[in-house]
């Protein structure tokens, strides 16, 4: 009977998002060490982000591209719930769904409010008058290119330069890959995942706001979506720990070989998950790289 190749005594051990694992050392240090090598700050897209670099015609065409993304979260996780066993793992599943899409206004939006506060004056603190209401927001997925351009931050290349109705061939990855995770994965394999996106959350929306503010005068309205992440997924990371925990548990009393299995499917889904949140940035900051070439 195979034995798992990462037995040790358990132990708490922290991930480089600031989570804490209540599992074994072994284990929780091959998570760490997975979203360490993914570590979605250390992207140069992002490290762009936070040293002002980026224009705001490219974080406006980050946005809507990364919308698929954002908006598909919540049928990633109805998918997976829907194929759970009724118990404490499905309603978990569940109430994160509710959380990103009907608890208030839904994720989604608030994102679609930080992709127009990248392109109007609206999104700009103290900077003209021109401001649009959270109806204009909802109604509007593609905005009016009418609306007057904003004064940039940087030099701007011209704004067909970035089309952003074309889908980057890595963001349509992302949304398969998480969306395969959801309907075809072990459950451990899925919650894995989705721990991998949520537990890096809360640091990069903290840097992303405040680059948004200090570097590109952004707006509350514009922030909104950041400031929010900075501590839901804190609790949602938290639940995903539980969760795998849980899954741990479950495996490890049918015997050594099925606590094996699901210690390979967490990393298996850890390491999937990781790697596609982080093509997709090769694939936004490959573009902004040949524009400006």
């Amino acid at each position: 009977m195979p034995q798992s190749r990462l037995r040790d005594n358990p132990t708490r051990t922290a991930a480089p998002s600031g989570m804490v694992f209540t599992m074994n050392a072994n284990l929780s240090a091959a998570i760490a060490s997975t979203l360490a090598r993914y570590d979605l700050l250390t992207h140069p897209f992002y490290t762009a982000w936070t040293r002002g670099e980026l224009t705001r015609e490219q974080l406006h065409f980050y946005g809507e591209q990364y919308l698929a993304h954002v908006a598909a979260f919540p049928t990633y996780l109805t998918a997976l719930h829907a194929r759970l066993p009724e118990g404490p793992t499905r309603r978990a599943v569940l109430n994160n769904a509710f959380e990103e899409e009907a608890d208030g206004r839904s994720h989604a939006d608030l994102w679609r409010d930080f992709i127009l506060g990248m392109k109007n004056r609206g999104g700009m603190k103290n900077i003209g008058t021109h401001e649009l209401s959270s109806s204009v927001v909802n109604e509007k997925c593609h905005f009016d290119r009418s609306v007057p351009a904003p004064r940039e931050h940087a030099a701007e290349k011209p704004a067909s330069s970035f089309d952003s109705s074309a889908q980057l061939p890595e963001i349509t990855a992302l949304v398969t890959t998480f969306r395969d995770l959801a309907t075809t994965a072990s459950p451990a394999e899925a919650i894995a995942a989705f721990h991998a996106y949520e537990s890096q959350v809360p640091r990069i929306a903290a840097e992303k706001r405040r680059g948004l503010r200090d570097q590109y005068a952004a707006d509350d309205a514009t922030c909104e979506y950041f400031r929010i992440h900075e501590t839901a997924d804190i609790h949602h990371a938290a639940v995903w720990t539980s969760l795998l925990d849980r899954e741990l548990a479950a495996a490890a009393s049918q015997g050594p070989a099925a606590l094996a299995s699901c210690e390979e499917d967490i990393l298996r889904g850890t390491e999937t998950a990781a790697r596609a949140l982080w093509t997709a940035l090769d694939g936004i900051e490959a573009t902004r790289t040949q524009l400006a070439a």
